[in-house]
């Protein structure tokens, strides 16, 4: 993908957190989220493909992410809903950061009509949405789905980026001494225990601050941020 160092190494620590958050699965649905990196590299070769004006491959490939998300929204609508929106997250802020990428990729979509490519996978995806909502819209109205007050406690708070939990022998201490200061009685839970360790939030920092100061320009930016 071309991705400069600074981005490269980037991707390494948020990898190294992902891993800790993959290792805590307690949720079978859960493990589908290693679908993203896929759902990813897939819109990514889709994007590529068009660029390079090879239609037909491009198209399979939009069918063959169409009917990954089909299957994925059905097998665990939990980690689809998150990622979606983190996904809108990031389009939002890549939007406000560099606006200009983001209205150059809608450009090349739009110009000679590459967007009817993704008809195909489309297609599949909302095929895919019927048998969804058969299953899930019966199983909601039973069971009421949670309240947004029940969400809240899930909710981390800052401290919560160095929470390891309390059986990190290293940075475990720390953890709860910090999480008892900060958040006081509230219930500790097993989802808190993926945030970073100090010397990872560190390396973090560093390579913000290098990607940052590197140049004035967008670009750098952007591309660390990306």
């Amino acid at each position: 993908f071309r991705l400069s160092v600074l981005a490269t190494a980037f991707g390494a620590v948020l990898l190294t957190i992902a891993n800790g958050i993959y290792a805590l699965t307690g949720h079978t649905q859960l493990a589908t989220v290693a679908f993203v990196p896929l759902v990813f590299c897939l819109a990514a070769r889709i994007h590529e493909l068009i660029m390079q004006k090879r239609g037909r491959p491009a198209t399979v490939t939009a069918a063959a992410l169409g009917l990954l998300m089909a299957g994925w929204i059905n097998t665990a609508f939990y980690t689809f809903w998150f990622t979606g929106f983190f996904v809108l997250i990031t389009l939002s802020v890549a939007a406000i950061i560099d606006h200009a990428t983001v209205l150059a990729v809608m450009r090349d979509m739009l110009v000679r009509r590459r967007c009817l490519i993704l008809l195909p996978g489309i297609a599949i995806f909302l095929v895919g949405l019927v048998p969804f909502a058969l299953i899930y819209v019966p199983a909601a109205r039973i069971t009421g789905m949670r309240s947004i007050s029940e969400l809240y406690q899930f909710i981390p708070h800052l401290v919560d980026f160095i929470n390891l939990g309390p059986g990190n022998l290293l940075w475990g201490n720390l953890s709860m001494r910090l999480h008892d200061v900060v958040r006081g009685s509230t219930p500790d839970s097993y989802e808190y225990w993926m945030g970073f360790t100090p010397i990872e939030l560190a390396m973090l920092a560093v390579l913000l601050l290098t990607g940052f100061r590197a140049s004035g320009d967008a670009a750098p930016r952007a591309s660390l941020i990306y």
